[in-house]
């Protein structure tokens, strides 16, 4: 039996059980050290499989800034900014939020590019 084609099936059911287990963990942990922890984690797993498969994860020097910089956003802070919305609203709510920014992001987008055109005129 092949089994990748049961990857994105465990990855939606892993993914889906995350938001209740961060809301109970919640419960429980501050948020700064409940990511701590899951961040830490998540690196030592990406370490230990880049290991153990052989590969590396050595970054060109000139992709150090960049690469900090974007980490800092869309991990960091994604993660912080998921955490407190969990805490101030349902999970339900926060994981519909969460995973509808991308539009949200191209109407604010859309209507950005508007007002920049208008402005210029």
């Amino acid at each position: 039996m092949d089994f990748t084609r049961l990857i994105p099936v465990a990855l939606a059911v892993l993914w889906g059980l995350n938001w209740p287990a961060v809301k109970i963990g919640l419960s429980e942990v501050p948020p700064f050290a409940l990511r701590t922890v899951g961040m830490g984690a998540g690196a030592l797993i990406l370490i230990a499989l880049a290991a153990l498969l052989g590969r590396s994860l050595k970054v060109a020097r000139a992709s150090w800034v960049p690469l900090i910089i974007s980490g800092a956003f869309n991990i960091a802070l994604f993660n912080l900014a998921v955490v407190f919305a969990q805490l101030n609203t349902t999970t339900s709510r926060a994981a519909i939020l969460t995973f509808t920014t991308p539009l949200w992001a191209i109407v604010l987008e859309r209507h950005s590019i508007r007002l920049h055109r208008t402005l210029l005129r």
